[in-house]
């Protein structure tokens, strides 16, 4: 198995906002690749990062056809690729990255939530999206939250539980 860290994320501007610091200390100890649905791929290159963007049209809204590509994708290139951990941020590429890692036997599976889209939702969304989230950290071998206060709701809420879950810092 490859010391290869790989990070999962829809938009590789996500990457830059919340992992930059943790790429920079990995890639000098592992190879690191970031998927993300751009085909942009210097854009990591330019901010003194120098790892592989790889495009895979992960897009936001709810897409049934090219979720199941994405997942498909994502499957591939993680049966291929054999890397050591994937890290997942942003809930679509949570849900489909931690899904193709589960699947392709990706044995560290780390997600980053950084806030909850169904907060702000009601009803069958409201439900179809936190189901969405329970399923990300039930794959996940770890979860990492982005404040204690998010934790804590995210505990209550029945999203995560406080063995499986914890904030850096």
């Amino acid at each position: 198995m490859s010391s290869c860290v790989v990070f999962v994320a829809s938009h590789p501007m996500t990457i830059i906002a919340f992992l930059s610091p943790h790429i920079r200390a990995l890639k000098k100890i592992a190879r690191v690749q970031v998927i993300a649905n751009s085909n942009e791929r210097s854009l990591l290159q330019q901010r003194d990062m120098n790892v592989p963007v790889d495009f895979v049209p992960i897009v936001r809204p709810i897409a049934p056809w090219s979720d199941i590509q994405a997942l498909w994708i994502l499957y591939s290139q993680f049966k291929i690729d054999r890397p050591r951990c994937v890290h997942t941020i942003t809930p679509k590429a949570g849900l489909l990255g931690m899904l193709a890692a589960w699947l392709a036997g990706v044995p560290v599976r780390i997600h980053s939530f950084t806030g909850q889209v169904w907060v702000t939702r009601r009803g069958l969304m409201r439900w179809l999206l936190k189901v969405c989230d329970k399923l990300i950290a039930a794959m996940a071998t770890d979860v990492l939250v982005d404040s204690p206060s998010q934790r804590n709701f995210l505990i209550e809420q029945g999203v995560v539980s406080i063995e499986h879950s914890s904030v850096l810092g």
